[in-house]
């Protein structure tokens, strides 16, 4: 991305010089030809040029600061937005299990769909969802807890992420919400049983 932007700001620089500067020569040869006098024709062409000026360089400075960093406020908004439409953590329903299930650190030991044994009680699925992919990639991850005896759901965890779009491609950067810190799906749905 660098190299685009380098390129471009090398390219401008070129047309510029060969092409912007033979069209003021000729707006202003124009320009002179309704005037009466020399100094209203340079006064007038001041204003005029100027503009000309704007109008070249406004919009290289634009895809610049678009690609510079701008796109990534943009998605990166986008993002809070899904994220407080139905990003987070949401529990259908808590189990309470014996002391002895839970490990020195309070956790269980749930395995993904496609690692649990026919045993194991429970499950969890994570698929993700991309919703648009590239650079950069925006990507919908849910992370849903099954019991396995009935099939039912009892909690999901949605969570929203931009990974790359910065301005240099050797050091991508990315964005989520909520932060992963405060997703622990297990810990929202399971309990100790204090009996």
């Amino acid at each position: 991305m660098g190299f685009f932007l380098l390129g471009g700001a090398a390219i401008s620089f070129i047309v510029w010089l060969l092409v912007g500067r033979w069209c003021l020569f000729f707006l202003q040869a124009i320009w002179q030809r309704g005037c009466s006098s020399h100094e209203e024709a340079e006064a007038k062409w001041v204003r005029i040029s100027g503009l000309v000026r704007v109008a070249f360089w406004l919009p290289w400075w634009g895809i610049a600061f678009w690609f510079a960093g701008g796109r990534n406020f943009y998605y990166d908004a986008k993002i809070d937005h899904l994220c407080a439409v139905d990003g987070g953590i949401k529990v259908y329903e808590t189990v309470k299990l014996p002391e002895d299930r839970f490990d020195k650190w309070g956790n269980i030991n749930v395995h993904s769909e496609e690692y649990a044994k026919p045993t194991d009680e429970y499950f969890y699925r994570a698929t993700d969802k991309h919703y648009q992919t590239g650079n950069p990639a925006i990507i919908r991850s849910v992370t849903q807890m099954i019991r396995r005896a009935d099939g039912n759901l009892l909690g999901e965890s949605i969570r929203y992420q931009r990974r790359g779009g910065n301005f240099a491609l050797w050091i991508p950067t990315s964005y989520s919400c909520p932060p992963i810190k405060g997703l622990n799906l297990e810990a929202a749905i399971f309990k100790r049983d204090m009996k």
